[in-house]
């Protein structure tokens, strides 16, 4: 008796394929709502989640029940299944603990070497460290053969780097076994496993579907093959090349972009015979089904070229008006070519029926064209995230924690009393005609002596009673995180909890409270998350000069991201789960007040 057949799909390129996913998924469930919401449906990443959302919201027409949708390729994601063995017993490391400790490594061995990095030079190689662990680790790689690449006969950096790199082979592990820790990559190849190892023993009745991995993690590529055998199963692969010839098929070298569907194929034990549509073709499409069908033949492999010949002799026909509408721009500037992007976005909002993306991994040139498209009040959504440092409540606190690390120079101190944040615990007309007062009488010209202090004392022998009782009544604000940072020794935890007291009291008005203000909405709670996680996160880790607080937080707070989700459908699809989100960011501002202010 033969092996069962894999249930394997593909929806061609040029299709939106959340929304042929979508449409899919719901003619296949017969339009049922009990079925469509006992769906399971597995997509690479969180963003793709998000995007299917959308897609099925609009699908369905509004208010409905959608399937179960989880992320498979962030590691940060909440565990998607209830583990059934001791094997998920051992918890992962924090993706920030871990960074904290790679970096008191990276930090030890510079100073072995006579020059120690300051902890925030420490910090970026750190994070380098841990993306270069979860690539070693997901690709199953054995570090501890690291030394076999670097032959003698090579240059002596290469021996430098390996010296490098001995943290992760020798000293990390160590560290990390006594965390009671494991890598967050190797937890999730043992989800991944778990999960597939379940479906395979267990098999479900309701429909199970793998949707757009391309299975290049081997952890995944054995889920979706799991899958691919279940009797409700499916795997949807993302723009598979059918119509190519087989000798140009076995052809395909590792940097072409289907290599990846071959090799997940063959791991599968499947051809691309065994693939079918996953729905019939819309007509809508015709002409970009053309386009990909170019683009597909200019990929062809090198040592298959010569059936262009052929093409441009017989087959010339079938790709008229594959390039129609493709324009080509060439900008002198990176804002030029911003402007022009902006400019084709804005002419597609304003025709009716039109939508458009911008894709690029130029994150950039990503956020030169969000800025060019605010001169018109479009404000986009970027689906990577914004940089926490780049949000109100993160520039916030990075220009509060610069002010006071420079001692309350002039321009930082004025760059953080200027921030709309910024209130002292009065209405904000009233504390921006007294920063301007400051600023325009006392802080222009010489300047004060350094610290608090030297601004009081020129404004007791200057001033006007009112300004000096108002500054008199701003400095203890600042004493918080001015003393923490003034410590030797100072501990990280420590510090982040004093840097969030005097950011609530600065952020306070004459009617709400600092931390109302500060932790609301997904910046704040963005940023409330990073000061948390920065006070349980860092035991052990200390810096030796406080002042170093400042450039720490500017590091983690540019690594960290914002993300929001602002579709009116899926806002309304999600109501009840988006108020019970709600309740718990309310829930975790408290506990992040209780931990600041103590209980």
């Amino acid at each position: 008796m033969g092996r069962a057949q894999p249930h394997l799909f593909t929806i061609p390129s040029g299709i939106p394929f959340a929304r042929a996913l979508a449409e899919g998924v719901i003619q296949r469930c017969g339009g049922d709502p009990l079925t469509i919401a006992d769906s399971l449906i597995l997509v690479p990443t969180r963003r793709a989640a998000r995007t299917l959302r959308e897609a099925f919201a609009a699908a369905l027409g509004g208010a409905a029940l959608i399937p179960k949708i989880r992320a498979l390729g962030d590691i940060d994601e909440d565990e998607m299944f209830e583990p059934s063995s001791e094997e998920l017993s051992t918890p992962a490391i924090s993706p920030l603990r871990r960074r904290l400790l790679l970096a008191t490594l990276v930090q030890r061995w510079s100073a072995s070497r006579g020059h120690a990095l300051p902890f925030a030079h420490a910090l970026t190689h750190g994070g380098e460290l841990g993306q270069f662990l979860d690539e070693a680790t997901t690709q199953r790689c054995d570090l501890t053969k690291l030394a076999t690449l670097v032959p003698d006969a090579m240059a002596v950096h290469w021996a430098e780097v390996l010296e490098f790199l001995k943290i992760i082979v020798e000293q990390w592990p160590k560290l990390l076994e006594q965390e009671g820790a494991i890598e967050p990559a190797l937890r999730r190849e043992e989800q991944l496993g778990a999960l597939a190892r379940t479906l395979a023993l267990n098999p479900p009745r309701t429909p199970v579907i793998a949707a757009g991995s391309t299975g290049s993690i081997p952890a995944t590529a054995e889920l979706l093959k799991a899958i691919a055998y279940l009797p409700s199963g499916a795997v949807v692969l993302p723009g598979l090349d059918t119509d190519l010839d087989e000798p140009s098929w076995e052809a395909l070298e590792p940097g072409h972009a289907q290599f990846g569907l071959r090799h997940l194929l063959h791991y599968i034990e499947a051809d691309r015979a065994d693939v079918r549509a996953w729905s019939p073709l819309p007509e809508r499409y015709a002409e970009r089904v053309v386009r990909t069908r170019f683009l597909c033949e200019a990929l062809r492999p090198p040592p298959t070229t010569d059936a262009w010949r052929e093409i441009v002799e017989n087959g010339a026909q079938q790709f008229e008006g594959a390039l129609d509408g493709l324009a080509l721009v060439e900008a002198q500037t990176p804002r030029e070519e911003a402007l022009i992007i902006a400019i084709a976005l804005r002419e597609a909002l304003e025709t009716p029926g039109r939508t458009a993306a911008l894709v690029t991994p130029d994150r950039g040139l990503a956020r030169r064209v969000a800025a060019e498209l605010t001169r018109w009040n479009i404000d986009i959504d970027d689906s990577a995230g914004q940089p926490l440092s780049r949000t109100a409540p993160g520039a916030f606190l990075a220009l509060l924690a610069r002010a006071v690390a420079e001692q309350f120079a002039p321009v930082p101190l004025l760059a953080l009393l200027k921030h709309p944040l910024a209130a002292g615990g009065e209405s904000a007309a009233s504390f921006r005609r007294h920063v301007r007062a400051l600023e325009k009488g006392y802080l222009r010209g010489l300047r004060p002596e350094p610290g608090l202090k030297g601004i009081a004392a020129k404004l007791d022998r200057e001033a006007p009673v009112p300004l000096k009782q108002w500054f008199a009544k701003l400095m203890p604000m600042f004493s918080p995180l001015q003393s923490a940072m003034e410590a030797r020794d100072a501990p990280l935890s420590v510090l982040a909890q004093a840097h969030a007291l005097s950011a609530e009291h600065l952020a306070a008005t004459d009617a709400d409270k600092g931390a109302a203000l500060l932790w609301r909405g997904p910046a704040g709670e963005t940023a409330a998350h990073l000061i948390a996680e920065m006070m349980e996160e860092s035991s052990g880790i200390a810096l030796q000069d406080g002042r170093a607080y400042d450039e720490v937080f500017r590091e983690l707070a540019e690594a960290r991201a914002m993300y929001t989700d602002k579709h009116p459908e899926v806002q309304r699809l999600e109501g009840e789960l988006k108020s019970a989100r709600q309740d718990a960011a309310v829930e975790h501002r408290r506990m992040i007040v209780q931990r600041v202010h103590g209980p």
